[in-house]
């Protein structure tokens, strides 16, 4: 069972969302996390800037996507080592080279504040996203989103798992931690300013913003995957798509303004969303997701997508052998029949799957409803 975040213990990463990732969730999509860089929109910038012929100082500044591809047409903003100030563009090989400079140390940094430069740094016992964060002056909301696109607990604490390669948890088990052993152990950091020699060649690798996104969850926050949407923007352009396997939808050259999202298909994302949240039911020992939902145990988010009506409940089953088959590996009544051990819930459960034309748990005994049965033969 992956450790899981308790939203009341969310305090412990560090103070609230900065301001920018608070701003895109109520324009209308979630923080966005920031994506390979393309060419930028814009001139693209000459290959040499000759600042002044007298000196000869010069400096190389290369532009680089997190796939160490070249992005061109990217702002920068150079102050020389004598004080004056440039404002160069990267050129079609992601390249600044200004000669006639006086040598010394240039600071550069990136004209549009939506990028940022990143890097790779390893993680060491006693690290956490949050002194790592507040050490750049980030929150450790905005360095979580950097890496991994979210800035929800549960999710960060897969990434660390799965991505990061973090083994050790806290002592309630509930959150992974870093180590010096982790593999490969590696997450991304901001780096700026940039103080960069003359005579060098220098290389900063790129992230950008590349706008909001459309994200889908049920109400205890498990994404609703491959679901159909339809999106009207305040230019009045429409979008018909469908969500990634994380519920998600990145929009790309969206529109300025605020957009409204439409789901067509609600009996599909009734059903996505109870089956996720019976497999989100699964990882609960026996007790709640969160002290505000205290009655819902694991038994009970199966109980309640077996009272929906049996087209949904079909669909619901469906969906959780599709997306979230990765317990017993034989679908969602086979993880029922182990997870439910208790004999009269085991009945209880069998009658229900019944219902809906499924086998049950245990064998039923069934009697015509015309036949009455006196009371020393009703089944103990």
């Amino acid at each position: 069972m992956s450790p899981s975040i308790r939203p009341e213990q969310a305090s412990a990463f560090g103070p609230a969302p900065c301001a920018p990732c608070a701003a895109a969730a109520a324009a209308g999509g979630a923080a966005p996390r920031p994506a390979p860089a393309a060419a930028f929109s814009g001139s693209v910038g000459r290959s040499v800037e000759i600042v002044d012929p007298a000196k000869t100082g010069w400096i190389v500044v290369k532009v680089v996507d997190p796939e160490d591809d070249p992005v061109a047409g990217v702002p920068l903003t150079v102050e020389l080592p004598d004080g004056t100030h440039v404002a160069p563009r990267t050129d079609r090989k992601g390249t600044v080279r200004l000669e006639g400079i006086a040598s010394g140390i240039c600071t550069v940094s990136l004209a549009d504040p939506r990028h940022v430069v990143v890097e790779s740094y390893k993680v060491k016992t006693g690290d956490s996203i949050d002194s790592l964060a507040r050490a750049r002056g980030w929150t450790w909301q905005a360095l979580a989103m950097l890496n991994w696109g979210t800035d929800k607990p549960s999710q960060i604490n897969e990434h660390l798992r799965d991505d990061v390669g973090c083994t050790r948890t806290t002592p309630s088990g509930k959150n992974y931690i870093f180590t010096s052993n982790d593999v490969p152990g590696t997450m991304l950091l901001p780096k700026d300013p940039h103080k960069l020699a003359t005579e060098q060649e220098h290389i900063l690798k790129l992230h950008r913003d590349p706008g909001p996104f459309i994200m889908l969850e049920s109400e205890v926050g498990v994404p609703i995957p491959d679901a159909g949407f339809f999106a009207r923007f305040a230019d009045g352009s429409t979008l018909n798509g469908r969500l990634d396997r994380r519920g998600r939808h990145r929009l790309i050259d969206a529109p300025p303004g605020n957009f409204v999202v439409q789901y067509p298909d609600p009996d599909d994302v009734l059903a996505k969303a109870l089956a996720g949240m019976a497999r989100r039911g699964f990882e609960l020992p026996d007790g709640a997701l969160d002290d505000e939902e205290a009655e819902l145990t694991p038994t009970a988010y199966l109980f309640r997508l077996l009272q929906h009506d049996t087209p949904i409940v079909r669909a619901a089953f469906a969906a959780y052998d599709t997306w979230w088959n990765d317990r017993s590996g034989r679908g969602l009544r086979a993880d029922i029949e182990e997870m439910v051990t208790d004999e009269e819930a085991r009945v209880m459960f069998s009658m229900l799957l019944v219902h809906h034309g499924m086998e049950p748990l245990v064998p039923l005994v069934l009697h015509p409803v015309d036949q009455q049965l006196e009371p020393d033969e009703l089944p103990e």
